[in-house]
């Protein structure tokens, strides 16, 4: 599998990778063209629009499987139940709960990193933590209500990031990491298969960020390429669990709990320009080079695991 790969690619693996791409590219254009339609010619109320918009964009990867497996002859349900592998099986379960830990451990070098470039300030979690102060008893003091507040936040996010957010990210991983993953890992190997489907999944966000702003309301053309570097180390460790575990499901916590907590390296950098600077930014793509090394490095080196 990590042998030099020909110049040629099999028909199969260039249909199927063209039509998932088409399919899932095409789909959510689509949904992106008819959220911004409904907020802007109806006046649509942001929150309800937002929520359906992204369970339904989420799932568009799901749709595309089915038509790339559908073009290319296969059995869309045993290939489909072929991604989540062994669901009752330790491994599984060991690997779906620990994901999630992945993104509490890029946080912890997210934090480092600001502090070291001078970023990391507590000002705009105060100041959103205020209105506690006015309803809690006097005698708790800011800085015990800052711990609580940090402390339920993490704890929360994990829990949110198994159960909700996993339901909403497994619409994307039987794609990128169920179908992508089986098309072009023996073929690729795990760098040059986690940079395909990186490269595919940051572009894909593109016309959600230009149309609707998605992380980047302000800096629209710059954050399509930010994201799409801040996806391609995303898919490192993405790649890295699904197979080790030989399912989508410790994939689908682990891209749940980046939804669900790495918001809040917005709320612990102070800069001038936060959406190019704090954690889909350079602070971001700086995090997550470190912790794809990681993955890269145990994604080449422990190669029976990768069988």
């Amino acid at each position: 599998m990590f042998r030099q790969a020909s110049i040629t690619m099999p028909k199969s693996i260039i249909w199927g990778l063209f039509s998932y791409a088409l399919s899932t590219y095409l789909l959510a254009f689509t949904v992106d063209i008819l959220a911004f339609y409904f907020i802007v010619a109806y006046k649509a109320t942001l929150t309800p629009i937002i929520l359906i918009w992204g369970f339904v964009r989420m799932y568009t990867p799901t749709f595309a499987t089915i038509i790339a497996l559908k073009i290319l002859g296969k059995n869309i349900t045993l290939e489909v139940r072929a991604y989540f592998g062994k669901i009752r099986d330790h491994v599984t379960l060991k690997w779906y709960l620990l994901s999630p830990l992945i993104t509490l451990l890029s946080l912890s070098i997210y934090i480092l990193i600001s502090i070291s470039f001078g970023f990391f300030s507590l000002t705009t979690l105060i100041d959103q933590i205020k209105y506690l102060q006015n309803i809690l008893p006097q005698e708790i003091s800011q800085t015990t209500l800052l711990i609580l507040v940090i402390c339920s936040t993490i704890i929360s996010s994990y829990f949110v990031g198994l159960t909700l957010n996993a339901v909403y990210a497994l619409g994307e991983e039987i794609g990128w990491r169920g179908f992508l993953v089986n098309l072009l890992l023996n073929k690729f190997g795990f760098l040059r298969t986690c940079a395909i489907i990186g490269l595919l999944w940051g572009f894909w966000h593109g016309t959600a960020i230009l149309f609707l702003g998605h992380n980047y309301q302000i800096h629209r053309i710059e954050g399509i390429f930010l994201f799409t570097i801040i996806a391609v180390l995303f898919t490192f460790p993405h790649v890295y669990v699904r197979v080790v575990s030989r399912s989508i499901l410790p994939a689908a916590s682990l891209h749940g709990s980046i939804n669900a907590l790495w918001g809040f390296t917005i709320l612990v950098t102070q800069t001038f320009n936060n959406e190019i600077i704090d954690g889909l930014g350079f602070l971001g793509i700086v995090t997550w080079l470190i912790t794809a090394s990681i993955f890269m490095y145990y994604g080449k080196r422990q190669k029976t695991l990768l069988q």
